[in-house]
């Protein structure tokens, strides 16, 4: 199954998208790099509205109707067909509830840098960018492209804000 959405940003602009998985692009959308341009800098993002389809072909020519619509359509249409009721206040509980909601990774290694110095750091962590001249910005770009040293980190972030 493939399906048209709408997203509502953060700033109340609107995003017309295709997927197949809506739960999962929502969560991109949200959560990671991979989520649209568009987005990633009008996070978070609610859904509002989303139709099925049986083929990709019907999604995008579905996908490029609602585009042409004004914003006024688009909200007509979401008001139309509430499919969506609940959704986003599940996506709000989610969130609060995830402790890396709204954190950047740079704020991130700022708070742990403060909290264990770079020494320590590089100890818990064995990363060059901790240990061979450390600063926040090697820090971040080696963190940027290395999935399990990101993971770590935010790992020791989450364990460390609880105390």
């Amino acid at each position: 199954m493939y399906h048209v959405y709408i997203l509502k940003c953060n700033d109340e602009t609107l995003y017309v998208g295709s997927t197949n998985d809506v739960d999962k692009r929502l969560y991109q959308h949200n959560n990671l790099k991979s989520g649209a341009h568009y987005t990633k800098i009008r996070r978070p993002v609610l859904l509002l509205y989303k139709e099925e389809y049986t083929t990709l072909k019907e999604s995008r020519a579905r996908e490029a109707e609602i585009k042409r619509y004004t914003r006024k359509e688009k909200l007509e249409l979401t008001d139309k067909k509430s499919i969506i009721k609940d959704m986003n206040t599940e996506t709000k509980i989610s969130h609060e509830n995830d402790p890396l909601y709204g954190k950047t990774l740079k704020s991130i290694v700022e708070f742990l840098y403060a909290k264990y110095g770079w020494v320590e750091l590089g100890k818990m962590i064995k990363i060059k960018s901790f240990n061979d001249n450390p600063s926040i910005e090697s820090s971040l770009k080696f963190l940027r492209k290395t999935d399990w040293a990101r993971k770590e980190v935010e790992e020791l972030y989450i364990a460390s804000s609880r105390h």
